[in-house]
């Protein structure tokens, strides 16, 4: 069974995210601020970590970097309200693997978990080009394919929720080509799928193709790091 820490200041998105937990038969631990979860960490073990930006004592973005510092393995995934890709990078930067944007329905929320905890527990996604062969450049390449994996699904999530879906089948094609071409054929077929769910485009239909996006790219972070 798995189990995650929550660290959310609001006693109701703390109640609320718990209920979606418990559904998921998943065991948590509760923290209502960043200081409070980093001490957690210190003496507990976490399949993952639900970490809001936004708290008091300590926010997010510094106990996300302190538990990275103390070498936390696990996903993190940040709690915000921004959708930004600004934000998305901040949040990569810090050491967060993705971010689940508020309000976040219970669909979104549980699928979003789930991915992230069966990608943890698979092995690494490995490019094809770096498969048996130490090559310098090329490893360069790939990884800074990969580190731009976060800010693409940003952007991705930002052109869903304005519905602009001209601009999301164009953006899916060019993605599914360059994933494609840096090796990477598991997040090509996504994009590919989402690519042919353009017929019956809604932002529903999208959240869990995203979520799993998100967990491709960090399996992908981790075989490149």
């Amino acid at each position: 069974m798995s189990h995650v820490l929550l660290a959310d200041d609001d006693e109701s998105n703390r109640a609320l995210f718990s209920l979606y937990l418990e559904r998921m038969n998943v065991t948590f631990v509760l923290a209502e601020h960043g200081q409070q979860a980093l001490e957690l960490v210190q003496t507990d073990t976490f399949d993952m970590i639900l970490m809001d930006l936004d708290m008091p004592v300590m926010d997010g973005f510094e106990a996300i970097q302190r538990i990275r510092a103390l070498d936390y393995p696990g996903p993190i995934l940040a709690l915000t309200a921004h959708a930004e890709a600004a934000m998305a990078e901040r949040c990569q930067a810090v050491g967060a693997n993705a971010s689940l944007i508020k309000p976040v329905s219970k669909e979104d929320f549980m699928h979003t978990v789930q991915a992230h905890l069966q990608h943890s527990q698979a092995e690494p996604m490995l490019s094809s080009l770096l498969q048996g062969k130490d090559d310098l450049k090329m490893r360069k390449l790939v990884k800074k394919f990969v580190r731009s994996l976060p800010e693409k699904i940003a952007t991705i999530e930002a052109t869903v929720a304005a519905e602009d879906w001209v601009a999301l089948k164009a953006l899916m094609h060019q993605l599914k080509g360059v994933s494609g071409n840096f090796g990477y054929a598991e997040i090509a077929a996504l994009f590919a799928s989402m690519e042919t769910q353009l017929t019956q485009a809604s932002i529903a239909v999208f959240a869990p193709a995203i979520a799993d996006l998100k967990a491709m790219a960090v399996r992908a972070e981790q075989g490149v790091s």
